[in-house]
Formats: C-alpha cells, sequence, structure tokens
C-alpha cells in the first residue's frame, strides 16, 4: 500500500519521502485514482504522516492542478486559453473566476495538508500542468491580467503562492516545483 511505501522509506533511513501527486480537486486530477483533496482524504493523509513520523522522518506532499495534462473522461480540461491537447482534446479557457477557485483550492490543499501532519508541500507548477502553461506564450494567448508579458503570465503562480504561504501560516514549508 501507499502507506507502507513511505513507512520502509522512512523507516530505512530516508529523511523526507513526498507524496507524489495530490489534486487540489477533481478537475485538478492527472490520473484516475489520484488522491484530491476533499473531506473524505483528511483521515488517510493524516495516517499517512503519522506512520512516516513514527518511523522517525519527515514527509512532504505535491500539490498541483493537471490542467490540459490530465484528460480523464467526464473531467474538464482547463487551461489559460481555448484550443486542443497534444491528445486532440478540447481545451477549456479558465475564467477569472476558475483561476480565483484555484488559488483558493492551492490554500484549502496547503491547510489540510499541515492539519493533517504534513511537514512540507510542494506546489507543482511544472510540466505544462496547470500553473505552467500559464507561463507558456503559445499556450497562454490570454489579453487580460493573466496574458502578455511574462510578469503577468506568471501572476496565477504568484497569486497560488501567496495562498499556499497564508494558508500554511508557518506550520509547513513550501516549496516549489517549475
Amino acid at each position: 500500500t501507499l502507506v507502507e511505501f513511505h513507512r520502509r522509506l522512512a523507516g530505512g533511513g530516508v529523511g523526507l519521502t513526498t507524496l507524489s501527486y495530490v489534486a487540489i480537486s477533481p478537475d485538478g486530477m492527472g490520473a484516475p485514482a489520484e488522491i484530491y483533496i476533499h473531506d473524505r482524504a483528511f483521515d488517510g493523509l493524516q495516517r499517512l504522516a503519522g506512520v512516516v513520523h513514527a518511523e522517525g522522518g519527515r514527509i512532504a506532499a505535491q500539490l498541483g492542478h493537471a490542467g490540459a495534462v490530465g484528460e480523464l473522461p467526464g473531467k474538464r480540461v482547463l487551461g489559460p486559453s481555448a484550443g486542443r491537447t497534444l491528445t486532440g482534446a478540447k481545451i477549456t479557457p479558465a475564467t477569472t473566476d476558475d483561476l480565483a477557485e484555484v488559488v483558493a483550492a492551492f490554500g484549502r490543499g496547503v491547510a489540510m495538508l499541515a492539519d493533517a501532519g504534513f511537514d512540507a508541500v510542494e506546489l507543482h507548477f511544472g510540466h505544462h500542468y496547470l500553473p505552467s502553461s500559464f507561463l507558456s506564450p503559445r499556450w497562454n494567448r490570454r489579453t487580460d491580467a493573466y496574458g502578455g508579458p511574462v510578469e503577468q503570465r506568471a501572476r496565477l503562480l504568484r497569486e497560488i503562492l501567496a495562498a499556499a504561504r497564508e494558508a500554511a501560516a508557518g506550520r509547513v514549508a513550501i516549496t516549489a516545483k517549475l
């Protein structure tokens, strides 16, 4: 099981193990059966952190939104601009309300992971997942405050980071993968 895998790593002397990948929402999932942030996930996350700590290790979780990389049946494929994924699926351009919800969901995810006993949260800003797709002028053709020059294309990532830091309130380390 996942818990046993991380327990064995910590028991074998690994100082920090990372739970990869935790989606901020069902829309943020990149593959079937991934863990995503919701109330019923809390007990399992807390159990995992407790098992790792009991072995003397520390645990981080990688938190993200897969965006156009995560094409699952019935899931909205969210991106910065309209288009098609590399496999041809339609990308739904994120509205500013969608982006506000994504930022809030990252904050809720960090808070839940901190409450569950995790030691660090890695924000997944890489691999063409939703945040990093905003950085790309090829994929981000927006003309609003989230598009155009790189400072504006990076706005979503900065907002997510600010929400994560606020939610962490010094309880967990925040890192980012870019």
